[in-house]
């Protein structure tokens, strides 16, 4: 039986608006073993910087509660096996975290408001419309050729 609870998955939906910094997305494709913790450690004072301020989003604020489970919460020991980053190119970002052995969690992001600039953003909407005229997407693509990695 599964011990992920859909509390968890919900959460885990948070995380994949969270780009993993190079250095430990360098140290994962050698092979290094990289927690769920790593990852907050490098990224929770960016948000509680937010939140001290004042300025935080509904959606940072509820990233930066799972990030406080994953640096010393229950979720510090999960461990990331798979990252993929094709934002700018297919759209799709995807984390897969392992909760235990044999167990895994694919959480991936979906459309973002376009950026500033012209060229960061529309991928997803042009991916968008694509799901109207072609069978499989660039980022339906991404999102299984990612999945066939990971053995699912």
């Amino acid at each position: 039986m599964s011990s992920i609870k859909d509390i968890t998955l919900s959460e885990f939906a948070n995380l994949s608006y969270i780009d993993l910094p190079l250095s430990l997305d360098e140290d994962l494709k050698k092979g290094v073993k990289i927690t769920l913790k790593d990852l907050a450690d490098s990224k929770i004072d960016y948000y509680l910087d937010r939140e001290k301020s004042g300025e935080i989003s509904y959606q940072e604020q509820d990233i930066l509660n799972v990030l406080k489970k994953c640096q010393s919460g229950e979720y510090k020991d999960y461990i990331i096996k798979k990252y993929e980053n094709g934002n700018n190119k297919s759209g799709f970002v995807g984390y897969a975290i392992e909760t235990k052995p044999g167990e895994l969690i694919i959480t991936s992001r979906g459309s973002e408001v376009p950026g500033e600039s012209a060229d960061k953003g529309w991928e997803d909407w042009i991916d968008n419309v694509q799901i109207s005229t072609k069978y499989e997407t660039d980022q339906q693509k991404a999102a299984k050729d990612f999945l066939n990695e990971v053995g699912l």
